[in-house]
């Protein structure tokens, strides 16, 4: 909550000031404010923490804990309608935190959204790929099959978003517009990603 109600260098000097941890650079703060995130997620799906310690929450290895969470809750997240698009994406956003890609279990959990179904999570997935810079960084790479695999979640998000829609028009349901446009506007952004049409 600080780190969204406070300017970062007032944060800072309260971190060296109380000395509750060593480094108050903006890239430890902000692992710290994605181990707090973290943290929260977890609790919030019943799932165990591996440390009480937001010190130690922060300074874990983020795609190695997403490959421990993916190997023991992987069952229940697929059985679970409620959990499994939220811990595909949690697992996802593991995957990409601080420039370090694990890209094995990255293209599962796209294969996995899709295989579901799941088009609000797909949705966030794919902007999730965009703005970490993932996909930047796979092409430097050349993990052509990962932007592939992203390439086919976007085709596949296109799809189930046309789907919904024209359901609910032919159910006579009222859609809301702003709503569409703000959809459309998120799939174009994405749609239009660079690296996201290599060359064959």
């Amino acid at each position: 909550v600080a780190t969204i109600l406070c300017p970062q260098e007032v944060i800072a000097r309260v971190v060296v000031e109380e000395m509750y941890f060593n480094d108050a650079g903006d890239d430890y703060l902000n692992k710290c404010a994605f181990g707090s995130y973290l943290a929260k997620e977890i609790e919030s799906m019943g799932l165990t923490l591996p440390h009480s310690d937001l010190a130690q929450i922060s300074s874990m290895h983020f795609p190695s804990f997403a490959r421990t969470l993916w190997r023991n809750h992987a069952a229940m997240c697929s059985s679970n309608p409620v959990l499994r698009g939220r811990l595909h994406l949690l697992l996802l956003e593991l995957c990409v935190a601080h420039h370090e890609v694990e890209w094995e279990l990255f293209n599962h959990l796209f294969e996995e959204l899709q295989r579901l179904e799941l088009p609000r999570s797909l949705l966030v997935a794919c902007e999730i790929a965009v703005q970490s810079k993932a996909l930047d960084m796979a092409a430097s790479q050349d993990q052509l099959q990962v932007i592939r695999t992203v390439e086919t979640a976007t085709s596949k998000l296109l799809e189930l978003t046309t789907n919904e829609l024209r359901s609910s028009l032919l159910a006579g349901i009222e859609v809301d517009a702003s709503q569409c446009e703000r959809t459309l506007y998120r799939l174009i952004s994405i749609v239009n990603a660079e690296h996201l049409h290599p060359d064959p």
